[in-house]
């Protein structure tokens, strides 16, 4: 999309297939050990931040800048557990052992 802007009713379209995403904490906080430490490309020195902090008042600015609407995670629901998820159950019947499962997920369902 290099030069090029999705349309108003685009960008309205990408927003409504997200409202209904669900976000789990297990996927959060793995989402925050994607990159942490050394793997992280502004680890330590490289970073251009290293040794400053932002003022109050910069910290002011973003704060309000991102409130309400403005927040990405706004709209968005989070869940404790994915067994929480009620309408993510899966059911699984397996035949050889005659045995039914219910799943949280379907990642957990497919090693089955």
């Amino acid at each position: 999309m290099l030069d090029r802007k999705h349309s108003e009713e685009t960008r309205a379209k990408m927003s409504e297939t997200r409202k209904d995403i669900i976000m789990y904490s297990e996927d959060i906080s793995k989402l925050g050990l994607f990159r942490e430490g050394k793997d992280h490309p502004f680890f330590g020195k490289k970073s251009p931040m290293f040794g400053k902090k932002h003022s109050e008042e910069t910290r002011t600015k973003l704060s309000v800048a991102n409130k309400g609407e403005k927040n990405p995670m706004f709209g968005r629901k989070v869940v404790n557990s994915y067994n929480d998820a009620k309408s993510i159950q899966i059911e699984v019947f397996d035949l050889y052992e005659n045995k039914q499962t219910i799943y949280g997920c379907s990642s957990k369902s497919l090693k089955y």
